[in-house]
C-alpha cells in the first residue's frame, strides 16, 4: 500500500521499555485484524538487535533504523499498517473509523493512539466538509435572500433567483458525477475514473457557482426591474430586461467558460473535476437558465413577482439600484 494507515502510539512508561510489553500486544492485536497485511512498528524490528534496548542504544546503525518510528524520549512510536484497501477507498476510510474505536478498547491505562496517515487524513476531510456543508449552504442561501430582498423590494423575486442559482449547481453536480465518478469522456478529457468526487468539491463548488449566478440574477434583474418601474408593465419589462443583458451575459459567460474549460484538461484530477464543474455551471446558467427559465417564469409569475407586503416594505432600508438619472417610480400595481 501507498499510503498506510499511520498510527502514533504515545506511553509515557516508554514504548522501548516498561511499555513495550503492551505495545507489542497492541500491534498483535491490529495484525490479527483480516484486512491487514502488514504492521510494521520498532515490534518487527527489535526482537532482531542483540541486546535491545540497553547494547543497542550504542550502535549507530540501530538508532538509524529506529529513528524514524521513535521519538528522541521514548514516549512515542509510529506504527504503520498496510491494509488491503487503496488510500482513498471506502472500505481504507471505514477501517480507520473503525481501528480508532477498537484502539480505544484495547489500549492499556494512561496510552493514547491518534490514528492518521493519508487515510486517515481522508476520513477527517470527508467528516470536517460534511459536517459544514449545511451550515456554509444555509448562511449562503439566507444571506443571499436579505439581500435580494432589499435591493429588489420584492418576496418572491428572491426565492426565484435561489431557486434558478441551486438549479444550476445541482444540475453541475449531476454532469460531474455522470463524467468523473460514472467514467463517461475518459478519453477524450484523458483521465481515469476514480469512481468518486473529491470531498472538497461540492462545498467549494457552491460557494463560487452560487456567487457568479447570483451576479448574473442581479445584473438581468435589476435591468427588469428598472423598466418595470418606469412603465409597470411587468412583459415588457422583461423582455426588455433581456434585451439589454442577455448579449452581455453570454460574452462573460462565454470567457469563464473558455478559462475553466482550460482546467478541465489538466493533468491532477481535483483540478480537471474543478474546472468542468465550473464551465458546465457556467454554461447552463447562462444559457438556459438565465436566458430562458428566468424570463419565462417571470412572465408566468406577472405582478407577482413585485410582490412586497406594506408592513415589511416599511421596515425595509431603501437601498436602490437604479442610476441617479433614472425616471421617476411609477406606481406600483396591485397583484392580480
Amino acid at each position: 500500500q501507498v499510503a498506510p494507515v499511520e498510527v502514533v502510539y504515545t506511553d509515557p512508561r516508554g514504548v522501548t521499555t516498561a511499555g513495550f510489553a503492551d505495545l507489542s500486544t497492541v500491534t498483535e492485536q491490529i495484525a490479527k485484524d483480516p484486512e491487514v497485511t502488514r504492521v510494521d512498528s520498532i515490534v518487527s524490528i527489535v526482537p532482531q538487535i542483540p541486546g535491545f534496548p540497553d547494547q543497542a542504544a550504542a550502535n549507530a546503525l540501530v538508532a538509524a533504523a529506529l529513528k524514524p518510528l521513535l521519538a528522541a524520549n521514548d514516549t512515542k512510536t509510529l506504527v504503520l499498517v498496510i491494509t488491503k484497501h487503496g488510500a482513498q477507498s471506502q472500505q481504507s476510510d471505514d477501517f480507520v473509523l473503525r481501528l480508532r474505536n477498537e484502539l480505544a478498547s484495547i489500549l492499556p491505562p494512561g496510552v493514547t493512539a491518534a490514528v492518521g496517515g493519508s487515510p486517515g487524513l481522508n476520513v477527517d476531510i470527508n467528516h470536517e466538509m460534511t459536517s459544514k456543508l449545511i451550515p456554509v449552504v444555509s448562511l449562503v442561501l439566507v444571506l443571499s435572500f436579505l439581500v435580494l430582498l432589499v435591493f429588489l423590494r420584492s418576496l418572491l423575486l428572491p426565492l426565484k433567483a435561489i431557486l434558478m442559482n441551486t438549479a444550476s449547481v445541482l444540475a453541475a453536480y449531476g454532469l460531474m458525477v455522470f463524467v468523473f465518478q460514472d467514467g463517461h469522456f475518459t478519453g477524450f478529457l484523458k483521465f481515469d475514473a476514480a469512481h468518486h468526487i473529491d470531498s472538497f468539491l461540492p462545498l467549494f463548488l457552491f460557494c463560487i457557482l452560487f456567487g457568479l449566478s447570483m451576479d448574473y440574477e442581479v445584473f438581468l434583474l435589476a435591468r427588469i426591474r428598472e423598466e418595470y418601474l418606469r412603465t409597470g408593465d411587468n412583459t415588457e419589462a422583461v423582455g426588455w430586461g433581456l434585451e439589454h443583458t442577455a448579449r452581455i451575459i453570454t460574452s462573460a459567460a462565454a470567457i469563464m467558460v473558455t478559462v475553466f474549460g482550460a482546467f478541465a484538461f489538466a493533468r491532477m484530477l481535483p483540478i480537471k473535476e474543478l474546472g468542468f464543474g465550473l464551465a458546465a455551471a457556467v454554461l447552463l446558467d447562462a444559457t438556459i437558465i438565465r436566458v430562458v427559465m428566468v424570463p419565462a417564469t417571470m412572465r408566468l409569475m406577472g405582478r407577482w413577482n413585485w410582490w412586497l407586503p406594506s408592513w415589511l416594505d416599511r421596515l425595509l432600508p431603501k437601498v436602490s439600484l437604479e442610476t441617479a438619472e433614472e425616471v421617476p417610480e411609477a406606481p406600483m400595481p396591485a397583484p392580480v
